[in-house]
């Protein structure tokens, strides 16, 4: 047999530090012997001890971090090596007991093994080879009714099986059918659906007419005037009521002043009928109109004055936006200036004149000319116009308070002052006053000089209603005065010539029922036409997911579903073949299963007496050769007996050692973690000496052999805390060490007493150096020592 040492690299690793740190100890302690010479001056600053302390520090870590690698690998091979020995000990533990047992069981037939023991076994093996014959015998039996069965059962299915199939042609004709039969319904509800929604739609059109026939005839304006023929031929034969004509006939005069006055006898006027929006629209304020409101009125007016005209043969009176400013304007400027009816007739006129010629209409496009003279501006006015006008005041407002107080009331619409206006004409037409005035600002327009005559009206704040007609002559008229606008002029923005208003407008007590019953019935009509739409969007879904695209007849349809009917019957008797073919074949298989029930009961019967046979045969056996098995299971036992006690005593050996190899390794752990913690601290204090740049400090070291007190830097002395927690550890250490075979004892004695020299060494050298570098270094050598010394020695190769 043959010794086997386990020494590793890294085992190996860690003794080659101890002894570098040894030698490295030995160099500083020459080194320091060197520096204490007298003649050497101890020059070192702070810094570059703090820079020493670092570099020593990290020297420090260095070693411990190869200590614990070395450590680790050292636990682990312990490890490895215990755990192979423990599942080697468990094998062999097992196996003798099984050795044992079998032991126990060879025993017990020796003793069975008699003469009679032997003839009694004999006799069972033939009870049980009597036994298995007759079950083989009866399991035979048993697997006829099996094989007819399983025959029953494959015709049945195969009946079953043609029987689903035609239940599964016969579902899909009808599906094919029914398909067919979708088809034709969604064509035909939806053409039903589309006729439905077609009448629907032109039911609510038809009704929808003739509301808006009534209610364009609600919301239609209507007025007008139809003059007599008598008050035609009167208006025409003007010319010869004045005196200096040569036709001047004082009777015709007359004539026609009584057709002037019989107007509204003779006429046939249309009673007013406003809009409904005309009704409602609210007049703040009659006396100051809006531009809008007046222009408005305007084209009332002019829309009256025009059906007559129609009626006369001259030509339409027109309305422009300057037009309606210039009479806003003047009748604005008649109101500041003071002046009303209540005046006498000569003052009125004079101050009529004056305020309206102080208006200036530039902003209406006429031009204004100031008067040079103040005397004449004051009597007349400031401006001189280009332009040729009449005005007339036909009425006012039947709410005025007075002439004097010059108020009105403000409780009007759109339609009273049109109303209003309605009436004025009318008045107009029927006032034969000096030459025919009024009526003939209504009916003028026969002049060949004259271009275009226009129209502007508004309420002033006295409630006056002023009808301004403008007449626009050629550049000269017969007269040679200058008159015309210029085409250029914003006078001309928004002309329009009002058509006649119409005759009939507005509903009738009649209509309004009529109107009434309308949109109550085409409430209803529309309620049905949303209905028919959404029955209309449901079958058309319905249709293109059919993927329907054209309407069948009738018949088609019918035939359709005569042809599901007829698949529908098939598919029926198909499923009660069916039924009856699924009913045969479970009958059928419920035999089988019955048979192969019994057929099972008798081949587990034979499987018993089998095993009977067979267990009877090897007891025999075990009776007759009893002694041969007996020394065999003696010898196996002695074996693993054998093999038990080795095992152990292999296993025994690694327990120590990975004890050892642990607490070195923790040992290892707490070194590098106290060499790390110096190196940080050493670093913060390099780096804090090198911020402030302190005075540097030295020391001069004297000789191992002086007495007297060493200087040193501070920075080199080791907090003797420290050296003492670490000589702890290395105490505990050296305990568990202890406890280890002599031989182990002998060789970390030598260990310990090798860095014990090298303490006492550099403590010499340097008093307070000795710290826990070598203290732990020391303590994991020793440590590493002992474990492989305890792995080394008795390990025997087995043969």
């Amino acid at each position: 047999m043959k010794k086997q040492k386990l020494v590793t690299l890294a085992t190996a690793a860690v003794i080659a530090g101890v002894t570098a740190t040894t030698n490295n100890l030995d160099s500083a302690k020459a080194a320091t012997t060197t520096t204490t010479e007298p003649q050497t001056q101890a020059t070192n600053d702070a810094t570059a001890q703090a820079k020493a302390k670092v570099t020593s520090a990290q020297a420090d870590v260095a070693d411990a971090t190869a200590a614990q690698a070395a450590a680790q690998t050292t636990a682990d091979q312990t490890t490895a090596a215990k755990d192979s020995a423990q599942a080697q000990l468990t094998t062999a533990t097992s196996n003798a007991s099984t050795a044992a047992a079998s032991q126990a069981t060879a025993q017990q037939n020796k003793d069975e093994a008699t003469s009679a023991g032997i003839a009694q076994a004999e006799t069972a093996v033939e009870t049980a080879q009597s036994t298995a014959a007759t079950a083989s015998q009866a399991a035979s039996e048993a697997q006829q009714p099996v094989a007819s069965a399983q025959a029953e059962v494959n015709t049945t299915s195969a009946a079953a099986t043609t029987a689903n199939s035609q239940v599964a042609t016969q579902q899909q004709a009808v599906s094919a059918a029914q398909t067919q039969v979708n088809k034709d319904q969604a064509a035909t509800d939806l053409a039903t659906a589309q006729t439905a929604a077609t009448n629907a739609q032109n039911t609510v059109d038809e009704t929808n007419s003739q509301v808006d026939a009534l209610k364009a005839k609600e919301n239609t304006e209507s007025a007008g005037i139809t003059l007599s023929q008598s008050y035609i031929d009167a208006y025409n034969s003007q010319g010869t009521y004045n005196s200096q004509d040569e036709n001047y006939n004082p009777d015709l005069l007359v004539q026609v002043e009584n057709e002037i006055k019989n107007f509204p006898n003779t006429a046939t006027i249309i009673e007013y009928q406003p809009t409904a929006a005309d009704e409602e629209a609210k007049v703040t304020d009659a006396g100051q109109l809006t531009f809008d409101q007046s222009k408005e009125l305007t084209t009332f007016a002019a829309s009256i004055i025009n059906g007559i005209r129609k009626q006369i043969g001259v030509a339409p009176i027109k309305v422009t936006d300057g037009a309606v400013k210039i009479i806003m304007l003047r009748a604005a400027q008649e109101v500041k200036e003071g002046n009303d009816a209540g005046k006498s007739n000569a003052l009125y006129e004079q101050n009529f004149n004056k305020a309206w010629n102080d208006a200036d209409l530039t902003s209406a496009g006429i031009k204004s000319n100031l008067v040079s003279d103040a005397e004449i501006a004051n009597e007349v006015g400031k401006y001189n116009y280009e332009i040729n006008g009449r005005d007339t005041l036909p009425m006012r407002l039947d709410s005025t308070t007075s002439w004097i107080n010059n108020g009105i009331e403000s409780s009007y619409t759109m339609a009273s002052l049109k109303q209003k206006v309605y009436e004025a004409i009318q008045s107009m037409l029927a006032n034969p006053n000096q030459y025919y005035e009024e009526p003939n600002s209504l009916l003028t327009g026969k002049d060949d000089e004259l271009l275009d005559q226009y129209l502007g009206v508004v309420f002033d704040a006295y409630g006056n209603l002023h009808m301004y007609f403008i007449d626009n002559y050629k550049a000269t008229d017969n007269s040679g005065n200058e008159y015309e606008i210029p085409t250029d002029s914003n006078f001309f923005n928004g002309e329009t010539t009002p058509a006649p208003l119409s005759a009939t407008g507005g509903l009738t007590t009649a209509d309004q029922a009529k109107l009434k019953d309308l949109q109550a019935t085409l409430t209803t009509q529309q309620a049905t036409l949303k209905s028919a739409k959404a029955a209309l969007a449901t079958a058309q879904a319905a249709a293109t997911k059919l993927g329907v695209t054209a309407a069948v007849d009738a018949t088609i349809l019918q035939a359709d579903q005569a042809k599901l009917a007829t698949a529908k019957a098939a598919l029926a008797t198909a499923q009660k073949t069916a039924t009856t073919a699924q009913a045969a074949l479970n009958s059928a298989k419920a035999n089988l299963t019955k048979a192969q029930q019994k057929a099972l009961i008798a081949d587990q019967a034979l499987t018993a007496a089998k095993t009977a046979q067979q267990k009877a045969e090897q007891h025999l056996a075990n009776l007759q050769n009893a002694d041969a098995n007996l020394a065999a299971a003696n010898a196996a036992v002695a074996q693993a007996q054998t093999d038990l006690v080795a095992a152990q005593a292999a296993y025994d050996k690694t327990v120590a050692p990975a004890q050892a190899a642990a607490t070195a390794l923790a040992a290892a752990k707490a070194v590098l973690a106290n060499a790390q913690t110096k190196l940080a601290a050493a670093q913060a204090d390099l780096a804090k000496r090198q911020a402030a740049d302190t005075t540097q400090k030295t020391v001069v070291l004297q000789p191992a052999t002086s007495s007297a007190s060493a200087q040193q830097t501070a920075a080199n002395v080791q907090g003797s805390g420290s050296s003492v927690r670490q000589l702890a550890v290395d105490k505990t250490a050296s305990s568990k060490v202890t406890s280890q075979p002599v031989i182990l004892k002998k060789q970390a004695q030598n260990s310990a007493t090798k860095a014990a020299r090298s303490q006492q060494f550099v403590g010499q050298a340097l008093p307070q150096a000795n710290g826990a570098k070598q203290s732990y270094l020391t303590m994991i050598g020793l440590l590493l020592l002992s474990a492989l010394g305890l792995g080394a020695y008795g390990k025997k190769r087995r043969v």
